[in-house]
């Protein structure tokens, strides 16, 4: 059955006759009427009564118009959402973010932006270490991710950066160092340490703990933990102190205060990343919301 005998049918069923289908749907009136003969023949029944110059529909026509007007309705609907999906103005949008992006203003200033830009499009957001981002992104089970781009991230991905963050110690706010303004590496020598443990994100751990050797530190770790929030939970009950990073050395848990480590220097990217070729209108869109700071 071919689209076009339906639309024929449903034109010469309203017109009321071939010469005003003919005018409608600007087909010549004995091509009209091969379309609805075929039709006819493939259905195995007849559509219209012919009296003389006026085509009566059949009761059987009169039923197959009810159904040929909404299955026409329907093809148009889901050709327009299709056209939607396809312009970025629909869809699903999957969004991955690292622990710490929760806290960033700049992400949350984005993600509400696109929201309030674009309400028809499903944000469904997911928190992930980087690693585990990445390897979705790849696997196209994630469309994009905010995440602290490695300084060695294959090419085949794509990051836009957001903003830059600086490496903090944390400590609980009654600890014997949290008056100080800046903590030297000689004054955590025998510092019980809290921390990430290496397995769930490689990457980010051996940058840490090279830039912490770099600055005469050396942690000595006493428990580790599988996020950051866990980190610094075990700071606020004194089980340690931790470095995290930070967009600002505002803590954001009560009992914990942020302090820079002297000598210590490590900047990292917290990024956009998404797939380096064929990026979506979607994530093309968020990307602008979070350019637009």
């Amino acid at each position: 059955m071919e689209l076009r005998h339906l639309r024929t049918f449903v034109a010469i069923a309203e017109s009321g006759s071939l010469r005003r289908a003919s005018e409608r749907l600007h087909v010549v009136q004995p091509a009209l009427s091969r379309t609805l003969a075929q039709h006819e023949e493939e259905l195995g029944f007849a559509l219209f009564t012919r009296e003389k110059r006026r085509l009566r529909i059949t009761p059987a026509g009169a039923a197959y118009l009810a159904d040929a007007r909404r299955l026409l309705r329907e093809l148009e609907l889901a050709a327009e959402r299709a056209r939607r999906l396809a312009s970025g103005q629909e869809g699903l949008l999957r969004v991955g973010f690292h622990e710490t992006a929760a806290r960033s203003r700049k992400v949350t200033k984005s993600l509400r932006r696109f929201r309030e830009d674009w309400p028809a499009i499903e944000l469904r957001l997911h928190q992930a270490p980087t690693p585990v981002q990445l390897a979705q992104i790849e696997a196209a089970d994630t469309d994009a991710g905010f995440v602290y781009a490695p300084e060695d991230l294959p090419d085949r991905f794509s990051a836009t950066r957001i903003e830059r963050h600086d490496l903090f110690l944390a400590l609980a706010e009654t600890h014997a160092l949290a008056g100080e303004a800046v903590v030297s590496p000689a004054m955590l020598t025998d510092e019980p340490f809290v921390g990430l443990a290496r397995e769930v994100n490689p990457g980010f751990f051996d940058l840490l703990y090279r830039a912490a050797s770099a600055a005469g530190l050396r942690p000595r770790v006493v428990q580790e933990t599988e996020g950051e929030w866990a980190t610094i939970n075990l700071v606020a009950v004194g089980l340690g102190v931790a470095l995290v990073v930070s967009g600002t050395p505002e803590s954001w848990v009560r009992g914990v205060v942020l302090r820079r480590v002297g000598g210590l220097e490590l900047k990292l990217d917290l990024a956009l990343v998404r797939l380096a070729n064929g990026a979506s209108p979607l994530v093309s869109r968020l990307e602008a919301a979070a350019l637009m700071g």
